[in-house]
């Protein structure tokens, strides 16, 4: 009970936050003006409207999940209101997973609103609707809510930009794992031994896009659906363990 009133304060407080608010209002204005490809062939409008459309969703949902998780401890910490917070029955691993649970649901609650308009523009061209954009959004989902877990994990024992910093940087590298992978097959020992490591380390974000494949018609399979999701939540509940352990053996 403690941690859902922990996740409810967390989403009322990230609601009342004029940045994200902000973010919203200019990220539904966005997708709806991809409406403005009319010069196009149809076919080729609807791609370009698709394109920018999860384009938009990915980069407005993406400041939103990394700046929320990193300033939700850190904020805590600076006004000194953690201090209150455990003072009362509040564990501290409570206290991570409350914020973690009431992050992902900040952000399902941006994603479904900007998933609703791009549902809307794409209805009012095409008359129908894409139900394989649900897949894309739910990955879309679970890859922001495990950047998200990354940076409540680094605002546990560093500032809030830093926090953002490194977590964009995990973000990345997380994108360019081809290229890392070919890198190391053409670099020597030691390179080819770090590049690895971080392919090993570092979640594929790569994984959680299927974007393209919606945009050109391509089916993608329930099964592999699941398989990218088990893949995020572990990964999520590693984070979490570590933002745990780390926040344990900070002095508040």
């Amino acid at each position: 009970m403690r941690i859902i009133a922990i996740a409810k304060n967390t989403f009322k407080e990230a609601l009342r936050g004029k940045m994200f608010n902000i973010m919203l209002i200019f990220a539904l204005v966005t997708i709806g003006s991809t409406k403005m490809f009319s010069f196009f062939t149809p076919r080729e409008e609807m791609k370009m409207i698709k394109d920018m459309g999860f384009f938009f969703i990915t980069i407005f949902g993406l400041l939103i999940a990394i700046i929320l998780g990193a300033r939700l401890i850190y904020e805590e910490l600076e006004k000194k209101t953690i201090y209150t917070v455990l003072s009362k029955p509040v564990r501290k691993y409570e206290l991570i997973l409350g914020k973690l649970f009431g992050a992902m649901f900040t952000l399902l609650i941006n994603l479904c609103f900007m998933t609703a308009v791009f549902l809307v523009v794409l209805y009012l061209k095409e008359r129908a609707l894409n139900f394989e954009i649900f897949k894309a959004m739910f990955l879309i989902f679970i890859s922001l809510s495990l950047l998200s877990s990354i940076a409540i994990m680094f605002s546990t024992f560093s500032t809030m930009w830093i926090s953002i910093t490194l977590t964009l940087f995990i973000y990345i590298v997380g994108n360019i794992f081809e290229y890392l992978k070919h890198l190391a097959q053409k670099g020597g020992i030691v390179l080819k031994f770090v590049l690895e490591g971080a392919y090993y380390l570092f979640p594929n974000f790569t994984n959680f896009n299927i974007n393209r494949d919606v945009v050109h018609g391509t089916a993608v399979s329930g099964l592999h659906i699941l398989k990218v999701t088990v893949y995020g939540l572990n990964y999520i509940i590693i984070f979490t363990l570590l933002s745990i352990l780390f926040f344990r053996k900070r002095e508040v």
